[in-house]
């Protein structure tokens, strides 16, 4: 394929780009919102029915159900992000506090997230962990209420760049459901 336009990124290098990729954050066209919406809701859904399999066989737990959510919620989160890892860190770097700060810790998020999630999954909850997972979801709680407010268009690439979400507050609950979720962890 041929370059079709070239921009300079923060550091003043060159990147040569074919027609659909840029380093600047693609603003989202949107079709329906809902419709923007339907591949997060599949994926919540796949993550639900995984989460749910130990409580088929072995009873309810909400504790350990939690556990699972977390734990597919992170892993899937984190392989969809390696799928295409160096766009993942592009858009991540057009919202994320620290991704703006350090392009390094965009490329670690997603192999964080899944560490976490096998943690999770595992069933071993370390205080350190449950902290670091207050710390990512604050933040990104923070950063999509911040995107929303100031009505920036902005992709949110929580999915990785897969599918084109948009930055809604969909991505807020997301985030402050899974930081209740492990206050909660943290407390019992």
């Amino acid at each position: 394929m041929e370059s079709t336009h070239s921009e300079k990124d923060v550091k003043g290098v060159v990147h040569y780009f074919c027609h659909h990729h840029s380093l600047k954050p693609r603003a989202v066209t949107p079709k329906n919102k809902y419709q923007q919406l339907t591949p997060l809701l599949y994926v919540f859904l796949v993550i639900l029915a995984l989460s749910s399999v130990r409580q088929i066989a072995t009873g309810v737990n909400p504790m350990m159900f939690m556990m699972d959510f977390m734990g597919v919620f992170f892993i899937v989160f984190g392989l969809l992000k390696l799928i295409d890892l160096k766009g993942f860190v592009d858009g991540f770097q057009a919202y994320d506090l620290i991704a703006k700060r350090y392009r390094i810790y965009g490329y670690s998020y997603p192999f964080i997230e899944i560490g976490i999630g096998a943690l999770y999954l595992l069933g071993i909850m370390f205080l350190w962990q449950n902290i670091l997972v207050v710390i990512l979801t604050s933040i990104g709680i923070y950063t999509a209420y911040k995107s929303i407010n100031q009505e920036n268009e902005i992709r949110c690439v929580c999915l990785g760049t897969l599918f084109d979400l948009p930055m809604t507050w969909v991505t807020f609950f997301e985030n402050t459901l899974m930081l209740l979720m492990v206050i909660f962890m943290i407390i019992m």
